[in-house]
């Protein structure tokens, strides 16, 4: 009798781990891969929390440690799309309207009718503008946005303007009659900033 009923625990046991058996299977093949999945996904919210912190929403284009890049001699490397799709950057001297109605934070860049990124702009008004910060190289700002306007109204007289704070010239010294400037008024859509950085190794090459 004890014979039996030890044989009949051996074969509940057995019949429990066979039960068992699948589902641990299961369990050590994908344990491995949901720790992998899951410290990848904690890694893209880690990349996403810092991009967040570094972005700035449309109406914060306007906000100090940006503004400062279109008041200074900074340079604006303007991307548009070509016919055949490709991409086309122009580095362009760039400007900003800070309150003007509905029209608050609103990039402008001077240029002359029928140049490449005029004719771009009016068949695709996607466009992006990256700066770099003149005193710290390794600060920049990239804005991807959309030309909502191209005017001739006043744009002699915004590129004397420009003059001034780019070449210390009281008149843009390339003024032609064969030449019509234009004003693209670009529309911010999304803003990110990269502080300053490795300040204290830029200062020991002074």
């Amino acid at each position: 009798m004890d014979w039996a009923i030890r044989y009949g625990r051996r074969l509940n046991f057995l019949e429990c781990y066979c039960g068992l058996l699948p589902f641990l299977s299961i369990t050590f093949i994908f344990a491995p891969l949901i720790l992998i999945f899951g410290i990848k996904i904690m890694d893209n919210e880690k990349n996403e929390k810092t991009a967040d912190n570094n972005s700035y929403k449309r109406n914060d284009i306007t906000a100090e440690p940006i503004i400062k890049f279109f008041r200074g001699r900074n340079f604006g490397f303007l991307g548009t799309v070509n016919k055949d799709g490709s991409p086309q950057v122009t580095p362009t001297w760039v400007d900003i309207v800070a309150n003007e109605g509905d029209n608050e934070g609103i990039i402008l860049v001077n240029t002359a009718k029928d140049r490449i990124k005029q004719k771009n702009v009016s068949r695709d008004p996607r466009v992006s503008i990256s700066l770099v910060d003149e005193d710290n190289p390794y600060s920049m700002l990239t804005v991807k946005g959309v030309v909502i306007e191209q005017t001739t109204e006043g744009a002699d007289e915004h590129i004397d303007k420009l003059a001034r704070r780019y070449l210390n010239a009281e008149r843009y010294p390339s003024h032609s009659p064969d030449k019509k400037r234009i004003i693209l008024k670009i529309k911010p859509e999304k803003v990110f900033y990269l502080p300053p950085r490795y300040t204290e190794y830029l200062q020991k090459g002074q």
